[in-house]
């Protein structure tokens, strides 16, 4: 451990003992940051790839088969969203206040979280939609809440999302914000690619333009 009596940093003498014996959680995060390509020929590479493209709906051609490319994988070296803990999390009991919902109206979405492992440690909990069809090509997944939990051994939370579904909105091909009816599929988990929890709903009614009144991401709140 010559590092870190090398480069202690400002904790040194309030946390080394703990970080040796391992009785500090730590935990990291890419939810502010991007996903992180495998070498420079994978560049560009991002979860929110249009539908048919990107390493999630890529066809097959010369240089890449459905395993990958001729010389290494598809998928990235950290997907949009990867974390890793001293400990393990387990996700349970996703459930939705509705099947079928309007435009004008909000979804709320929750999940329980426990924490499986022996150790203390944070969890993200990441929500994303996807629409499967659309009038133009939209994300394989897009991010529309997230937060971060802290449990103890054996703990478990349940977290809650309140979707406004005008934030499901997107730019048609008159530039304009709408909502349009369809299936759309809700996943949940500790990443973009770790998805632990999946169902759909159905935004019913007509084809509706926002405007500007529209919300940009999910609220979310955590109960014991």
């Amino acid at each position: 451990m010559d590092w870190l009596s090398q480069f202690p940093g400002t904790f040194y003498k309030t946390k080394s003992k703990e970080i040796l014996d391992f009785s500090f959680f730590a935990s990291d995060f890419l939810v502010y940051s991007v996903t992180v390509a495998r070498s420079a020929g994978q560049v560009p590479v991002y979860y929110a790839h249009r539908n048919g493209s990107g390493y999630e709906g890529r066809g097959v051609d010369m240089f890449v088969t459905k395993e990958g490319y001729v010389n290494e994988s598809l998928d990235p070296l950290y997907p949009f969203g990867h974390g890793l803990s001293y400990t393990q999390f387990s996700y349970s009991e996703l459930e939705l206040s509705s099947t079928k919902v309007s435009p004008e109206q909000v979804l709320t979405v929750s999940c329980k979280v426990a924490n499986s492992g022996s150790r203390a440690g944070d969890e993200v909990v990441q929500l994303y939609v996807a629409d499967l069809l659309a009038s133009v090509a939209r994300p394989v997944k897009d991010l529309v809440g997230f937060r971060r939990i802290h449990l103890q051994p054996g703990e478990e939370k349940r977290v809650k999302f309140q979707i406004s579904i005008s934030q499901l909105s997107f730019l048609d091909r008159k530039m304009e914000w709408i909502v349009e009816p369809g299936i759309m599929s809700l996943m949940i988990g500790s990443s973009s690619k770790d998805v632990q929890l999946e169902d759909t709903f159905e935004i019913i009614g007509n084809r509706t333009v926002v405007g500007n009144n529209r919300e940009f991401f999910a609220k979310v709140t955590v109960a014991e």
